[in-house]
């Protein structure tokens, strides 16, 4: 049994995340935290093997704490869950020390599968283009760039300290800066409710429907109730059809 935390600073997202572990007969979920402290004050008695993390934290960012967890003696497997995934969000996560990176609109099965080998310790971060890693490197000090390009080939910490004939620890303050360096910024935050897995039903479903119901499966639909989210990233309910319409 993969033991699985899972940190999100959303409720829906988090009850949403619970529901698909517990319906997995290979994962438990031990931890739902909506930041680290949460996540810090269970992580010794929960002991997860992996822990889904979503990147934009309103305490905190996912990219620090990751690399915080990395830090530990035996640390766990780490899935950065986030709806702004892409090759910036990759290459920061890859020196964070972050095992895969997981899209917010995937199917439920893929970050599923995602978390199984994770914990059978594959990567499923891709590597980034030429262009993007030249474009990190030249934000970075120049005492920081032979770190991250050792991080980036998938180089220890330990391993780095050695071959910079440095402490450990001094690497591990440079992983702290390069990680502050280049941790991506985030717009305004999206819809935060995983495509394919209804929030009203709980039921999974293929093809998500089009905004706003994206996250409803077609029977909940077509009962004529839908959910949205506010601005304040709380629940309404609306009708489907008709509503505040008068006729043609």
């Amino acid at each position: 049994m993969i033991r699985v935390a899972v940190v999100d600073d959303h409720p829906l997202v988090l009850a949403s995340l619970e529901g698909l572990l517990q319906d997995a007969a290979d994962l438990q979920p031990v931890i739902a935290a909506a930041d680290g402290q949460q996540l810090w004050r269970q992580l010794d008695d929960a002991r997860p093997g992996v822990i889904v993390l979503d990147y934009d934290l309103a305490r905190g960012d996912g990219l620090t704490l990751c690399q915080r967890l990395k830090e530990r003696v035996r640390p766990p497997a780490v899935v950065i869950y986030s709806a702004y995934a892409g090759p910036s969000l990759a290459l920061s996560a890859r020196i964070a020390g972050a095992d895969a990176l997981v899209d917010k609109r995937a199917p439920g099965g893929e970050l599923l599968d995602v978390i199984r080998r994770a914990a059978a310790g594959e990567s499923s971060i891709p590597d980034s283009a030429p262009d993007v890693r030249e474009g990190a490197i030249t934000q970075l000090a120049a005492g920081d760039v032979p770190v991250a390009s050792m991080l980036l080939a998938g180089t220890s910490h330990q391993g780095i300290a050695e071959t910079l004939a440095t402490d450990r620890q001094d690497v591990v303050h440079s992983v702290r800066r390069i990680v502050g360096r280049l941790r991506p910024t985030v717009g305004p935050t999206p819809l935060p409710t995983p495509d394919a897995y209804c929030l009203r039903c709980r039921a999974t479903f293929q093809r998500p429907l089009p905004s706003p119901c994206g996250a409803i499966c077609p029977t909940c639909f077509a009962d004529g109730e839908i959910v949205t989210l506010t601005n304040a990233s709380q629940p309404r309910t609306a009708r489907a059809q008709g509503e505040g319409s008068g006729d043609a």
